[in-house]
């Protein structure tokens, strides 16, 4: 990719692992977070006046998919308007966008992976906000692209890394079963999007092997060579209720990417490793 990029969400998960892909492949950019802009305020976002850039990397989101059903003012701020002044300010650059989405769009109820073609039907304020932003940036534009993905785990704040510390506190921990979808590694996403980069519209990212939550804690713990953690319990949905409601089934299908990609993306159990190491 011979680019200039802006990331957006400087300090989250993904945005380290875009920003690290960066630096590893000699890829101009330079990041921002919400500090720097303030991107659910139209007016900044139209003012900012950044260095030449090709493409935006919009890796902000509100993610706090409990904490979305208490506040949902701010959770369509940073999920729905957010993504849709960065891509008029693209177009107004001659930019594009690359925008982050997620499996939430879904309610679960398909018995097969999703396609990027599948209605939506999100079930949660997180889901109908991360929605929203998908029709607005959609609507600007047919030229920005916008990845799906699901299951996140990296550098930062996230299931494995929750799991981990429990692991070292607790000797029983209970982990729901009954909800199933592909976890993803932000390293391999972050490949991904370079790869990508020219793409348009709306595409399906995932690292493969589909599980659930109580299996995916089971194959961390596997891996753990000093934890406190002598059992983990499977428990269902209706025995650990949330404010949001999840899909049980958010699957994502990645036939799509792979066209592109020329290739299928890794197992999730091989990044795991990665990861953990």
């Amino acid at each position: 990719m011979k680019n200039q990029l802006w990331i957006v969400g400087r300090n989250g998960m993904l945005a380290r692992s875009v920003i690290a892909t960066c630096e590893k492949k000699g890829v101009p950019f330079f990041s921002t977070s919400s500090c720097d802009l303030d991107i659910t305020s139209k007016d900044k976002v139209e003012a900012f006046a950044p260095p030449p850039f090709t493409h935006i990397v919009n890796c902000a989101a509100y993610t706090d998919v409990d904490g979305a059903e208490r506040d949902e003012k701010a959770a369509y701020a940073l999920n729905r308007d957010g993504p849709r002044y960065l891509a008029e300010k693209a177009i107004s650059c001659g930019a594009k966008l690359i925008h982050i989405s997620t499996d939430y769009v879904f309610d679960g109820e398909l018995e097969r992976p999703y396609e990027e073609s599948d209605a939506t039907s999100p079930l949660s304020v997180y889901g109908k906000s991360k929605r929203a932003g998908e029709e607005g940036v959609l609507t600007c534009s047919d030229e920005h692209l916008i990845v799906r993905t699901s299951w996140l785990f990296g550098t930062g704040k996230n299931f494995v890394a929750t799991m981990k510390r429990l692991m070292g506190e607790r000797e029983a921990l209970s982990v729901v079963c009954d909800q199933y979808g592909r976890p993803t590694f932000a390293d391999d996403l972050a490949r991904a999007l370079f790869e990508m980069a020219e793409c348009r519209g709306l595409y399906h990212f995932a690292n493969a092997g589909t599980t659930n939550w109580y299996e995916f804690a089971q194959a961390i713990k596997k891996r753990l060579c000093a934890t406190r953690c002598t059992s983990i319990h499977p428990i269902s949905t209706e025995g650990y209720p949330t404010p949001a409601k999840r899909p049980p089934r958010s699957i994502l299908s990645t036939a799509k990417v792979e066209k592109i990609l020329r290739r299928k993306p890794r197992h999730f159990e091989e990044c795991l490793d990665e990861y953990l190491k």
